[in-house]
């Protein structure tokens, strides 16, 4: 490179690189016979502070939703979840060049957009913004110097309707205010106490609610008070799991949606999956060794009625469920009042420019256990064997009795094991039953009796007495209303 072409590269300023990428953008949508989106000033000053963000941090700082709804609301914006494409490079015309080869801009629709440029130094970063607006605005404050009353007025765009307004509090509870179901809107937004505000108007779109407005309110000076009010992201799983249940509950009551359970289960199965995204390096509902989320739910031996799964990779697990909030499908799953229980995995892990939070959040119905649940295991064992082709079990009290026994003694010790205290059920069996030849115990914490029937001593072609004994109780390792199962099998002589 010559010394006069380098002084030219680094002559580029910011603007040029700006008229650049947007010349491209508009001939990508004209190459697709889209309409081109309009020049947006906010979405425009919201890029140029993203790309500010790409050079003082990293891209993915730059691309992570949180931080994108930050400077779109402080550029006085409130697009919800633009699409954001970033370059970064060296030297200035290298983010230029990599903009002008992208052919995926026009991929998807979009009204509005802007494009920011940021240099430093041989350095430089190109953001764009691109939005497919729902609703119309009037102006409205982006901070208030002490508590008060605003007016938020505007108008949903053709196709969408019954405006509902909420307003997550810095304490993290969801206020629902009333709004006309209608598609214009007027209504008077109070902010009651110092703090970040979240607004929020919903739409009513033809496959369900979506966010067609978002941006932050500051009331009085920036709070240190608490990690919520701060906004500072939980640096462990257990605090991140807590605060993320916590949320889930404050939008569904601001939805008037009965709060979810936090289910110690399903947290295992959710929290093995955020392992495995990270330690696999994928992304996804399903896995490279093919199991989704019913063969996780399955092999984690949860029985369930309806279940649903969101995923979130941000910089933090509280901005990664920020941006599953802010998601139409996941935010459907979140508010659905089907479901009645929760777990929630948190992974953080070292990236190539940052460190991230993946988190896995599985919300369930369980399955409703039948009224008679001991006649219904046995219905299970005697189905499962009539399918293998293999002879009905003759129902022995004796083993009952000693099953009984050893899950009560269990369920107090809060232990599911077929030894307890130095004592084995095997030697309980051979004690009182003299022409048995040979033993096998399964021990199964379930929710339904189903779950009995995964075991391979059913299937043994020489087993021909069962005992089944369980009972129904709360323990703090596995949660509460679960039913501890003893099955005995048992060989004659």
């Amino acid at each position: 490179m010559t010394h006069l072409l380098a002084a030219a590269l680094l002559a580029l300023s910011p603007a040029d690189l700006e008229s650049a990428a947007e010349g491209h953008l508009a001939a990508e949508f004209e190459r697709l016979g889209r309409a081109t989106p309009q020049k947006d000033a906010a979405l425009k000053s919201a890029a140029q502070a993203l790309a500010r963000e790409a050079l003082s941090r990293s891209v993915a700082d730059a691309a992570d939703l949180l931080t994108i709804t930050g400077a779109v609301s402080d550029a006085g914006g409130f697009d919800p979840s633009p699409r954001a494409l970033v370059v970064r490079g060296t030297p200035r015309d290298e983010p230029r060049r990599s903009f002008l080869e992208r052919k995926d801009l026009a991929d998807e629709p979009a009204t509005h957009a802007g494009v920011g440029a940021a240099v430093d130094g041989e350095r430089a970063a190109v953001v764009a913004l691109l939005a497919h607006r729902k609703v119309s605005l009037l102006p409205f404050p982006r901070s208030l110097p002490a508590p008060g009353n605003r007016k938020l007025c505007g108008e949903l765009a053709h196709g969408y309707a019954r405006s509902e307004l909420y307003v997550t509090r810095p304490s993290g509870s969801v206020d629902k205010l009333s709004s006309p179901a209608k598609a214009n809107f007027c209504e008077l937004v109070a902010f009651p106490q110092e703090g970040r505000h979240v607004v929020e108007v919903i739409a009513a779109a033809e496959r369900g609610p979506e966010v067609a407005a978002l941006f932050f309110v500051q009331v009085g000076a920036p709070s240190k008070r608490s990690a919520r009010a701060a906004g500072l992201e939980p640096t462990d799983a257990q605090s991140a799991r807590s605060e993320i249940i916590d949320r889930i509950n404050a939008l569904r009551a601001g939805s008037g949606v009965a709060p979810v359970a936090r289910d110690m289960r399903l947290d295992l199965i959710a929290q093995a999956y955020s392992d495995q995204m990270a330690e696999q390096g994928f992304f996804g509902h399903v896995a490279p060794d093919g199991m989704d989320l019913r063969a996780r739910l399955v092999r984690g031996g949860y029985p369930y009625d309806l279940a649903a799964e969101n995923l979130g990779l941000a910089s933090g697990p509280l901005a990664a469920h920020f941006a599953v909030e802010h998601s139409p499908g996941h935010r459907r799953n979140l508010i659905d009042p089907t479901y009645s229980l929760a777990g929630v995995g948190v992974t953080f892990r070292k990236g190539p420019d940052r460190s991230e939070a993946i988190i896995a959040e599985v919300l369930a119905s369980p399955q409703k256990p039948p009224a008679d649940f001991l006649a219904e295991a046995y219905r299970a064992v005697h189905s499962k064997r009539e399918a293998l082709g293999l002879p009905r079990l003759e129902r022995s009290e004796a083993l009952e009795s000693i099953a009984r026994a050893h899950v009560e003694k269990a369920l107090s010790l809060d232990e599911p094991r077929t030894a307890l205290q130095g004592e084995q059920i095997h030697e309980r069996v051979f004690a009182a039953l003299e022409d048995v030849s040979s033993v096998a115990v399964d021990f199964f914490v379930a929710a339904h009796p189903s779950l009995v029937t995964d075991s391979k001593n059913l299937s043994g072609t020489r087993v021909g007495r069962l005992g089944i004994a369980a009972l129904k109780g709360d323990s703090p390792r596995f949660g509460k209303g679960n039913y501890w199962v003893v099955v005995i099998y048992a060989t004659a002589r």
